[in-house]
């Protein structure tokens, strides 16, 4: 989720203290998707697209660590990194890297150009998965980019103030036209460029998904609150095409296959398939490795969630490439498994856990990560307990 932007200096301040124990916090978070890490090279600021807004500048960021004010200076790169440029005072482990968004923080980057405050520019950054697939990074979700025959299918569309970004990239890729949007979901990180888009691309989305598009509820546990783009621009960005179980776009090489196998991350989450590439778009079904996200307003379901990703995992065939909601690294069906695992493993803690009478507090201060699965960090606390209370509400 975004942070706040102000015309101000270039800091970032925690509205309440950094974790002391900086392994214990989340990789990949696709919610809140800013934390700090002690073991890792490099996190993403996707969500706030900070990684772009940022490119190039040196940050402040301050909080406090065991009790004392603690400041460091980051550098953000033009791939969507922050990193730590200079030690942090006073106990910050060496190495750690910060991200910035989590925590409440706020930010502001502004050039200065001629005694004039300017807005930095949104950059988008281009993996190329296949010849004509493509995944465009910054400012919210993956976007995929399928370049057809005679025109172009985007999936998801990024955060308020990113379609046009991702219109002007597509156009350094390819001189043909996008014909047609594919949203996964409905989380304003990667539908809200659609109000962007020409009024004659048609919108594809689950039918839920297009409930949840022209109610805008806000995402269950999450303090952020996307802008409500659909009711600002006067009705624009709503699904014009809904499916209920599957439903196929084009035909031969160009043939987009979308499948919907449950409630999970929302009540309307799509899975998109591009069969003569054999890559697969798994939105916020499957967001990285980290803890599964829940958004109940949306139809979510934390008990569903482990079965929606087994009937995905096994009904799902020839894929050797899979484009998750927010990783920057592409994965495999075997990363999927994993994942349908993990997720499993921790409604099924939960599950336990109520059912002996303990409470959610008693589920975020005693869960660990079982140690088979490698890569995934400890949740952060409030993340944690966000996706129990979900589990708890549904488990009778």
């Amino acid at each position: 989720m975004s942070g706040s932007f102000h015309k101000a200096d270039s800091v970032a301040s925690a509205s309440r203290p950094l974790e002391s124990n900086q392994s214990n916090v989340p990789r990949d978070n696709p919610i809140e998707p800013a934390w700090v890490s002690s073991n890792v090279e490099s996190v993403m600021a996707r969500h706030a697209g900070l990684g772009g807004a940022l490119a190039g500048k040196s940050v402040v960021i301050k909080g406090e660590l065991n009790g004392s004010e603690q400041s460091g200076r980051a550098e953000v790169h033009s791939m969507g990194f922050v990193k730590r440029r200079h030690e942090m005072r006073r106990g910050i482990v060496l190495g750690a890297l910060v991200a910035v968004g989590v925590l409440s923080l706020t930010m502001a980057a502004y050039e200065q150009q001629g005694g004039v405050q300017q807005p930095a520019p949104k950059v988008v950054t281009v993996d190329k998965i296949k010849d004509n697939l493509f995944v465009l990074k910054g400012g919210g979700g993956n976007t995929a980019v399928f370049v057809g025959t005679n025109g172009v299918v985007v999936v998801d569309t990024k955060l308020a103030g990113w379609g046009q970004p991702i219109l002007t990239k597509i156009q350094e890729l390819t001189p043909k036209p996008v014909t047609t949007i594919i949203n996964t979901h409905s989380h304003g990180d990667h539908m809200s460029g659609n109000v962007e888009f020409p009024a004659s691309v048609e919108i594809v989305a689950h039918e839920k998904t297009k409930t949840n598009v022209e109610a805008w509820p806000p995402v269950y546990g999450s303090t952020t609150v996307f802008p409500n783009v659909v009711k600002e621009s006067g009705g624009k960005g709503v699904p014009t095409k809904t499916f209920k179980d599957k439903v196929t776009l084009g035909s031969g090489s160009d043939r987009v296959d979308l499948f919907y196998f449950g409630r999970g991350h929302t009540g309307g989450d799509a899975w998109v398939v591009f069969p003569s590439l054999h890559v697969l778009h798994t939105g916020d079904m499957f967001p990285n490795r980290g803890l599964l996200v829940i958004d109940k307003n949306a139809g979510g379901s934390g008990v569903e969630f482990p079965e929606t990703l087994r009937k995905a995992a096994n009904g799902l065939k020839d894929i050797d490439t899979i484009i998750t909601g927010h990783a920057p690294a592409t994965m495999t069906m075997a990363d999927l498994r994993t994942w349908a695992d993990y997720t499993r493993d921790f409604v099924n803690a939960v599950r336990e856990a109520k059912r002996a009478g303990k409470s959610v507090d008693d589920v975020v201060a005693s869960w660990k990560v079982p140690e088979k699965y490698t890569g995934y960090g400890t949740p952060q606390a409030s993340f944690m307990k966000t996706a129990a209370t979900v589990i708890f509400e549904e488990v009778k």
